[in-house]
């Protein structure tokens, strides 16, 4: 992957945007996520957290941070494409040299197509 400063001014702007957009919903999902856990399993600021517990609000993070970081990722592709003029292309250069996780390349496609409509076929023409 290359360096941010490597990046073109156009990358940079879509990569400030996706975190401006995307970094206050995982955070909010994670606070939520970490009171639902301590809701559910009735724990106090003052009651030490056993092993099991510590596991399960770690695991609870975890999915807390993928589920804000997708939840940011919609908000983020709509809003850019209503107010800040980006375009399918940009997104998927920046998708172009991570990796390519057969299941979350399905999911950024499904998402890029319902947002920008379908990708035209290249093979055609």
């Amino acid at each position: 992957m290359r360096d941010y400063k490597d990046k073109s001014p156009r990358e940079r702007f879509v990569v400030k945007i996706y975190l401006c957009i995307a970094l206050p919903f995982m955070i909010a999902a994670m606070i939520g996520a970490a009171v639902a856990y301590a809701a559910i399993f009735s724990l106090g600021p003052d009651t030490p957290l056993s092993w099991i517990h510590l596991f399960g609000l770690t695991l609870t993070m975890v999915v807390a941070i993928v589920v804000g970081l997708a939840i940011g990722g919609w908000v983020w592709a709509i809003l850019g494409k209503l107010f800040f003029g980006i375009r399918r292309a940009d997104i998927e250069r920046l998708f172009a040299n991570g990796p390519q996780i057969q299941i979350v390349s399905k999911y950024n496609d499904w998402c890029l197509n319902l947002i920008f409509g379908p990708q035209e076929n290249r093979e055609n023409k």
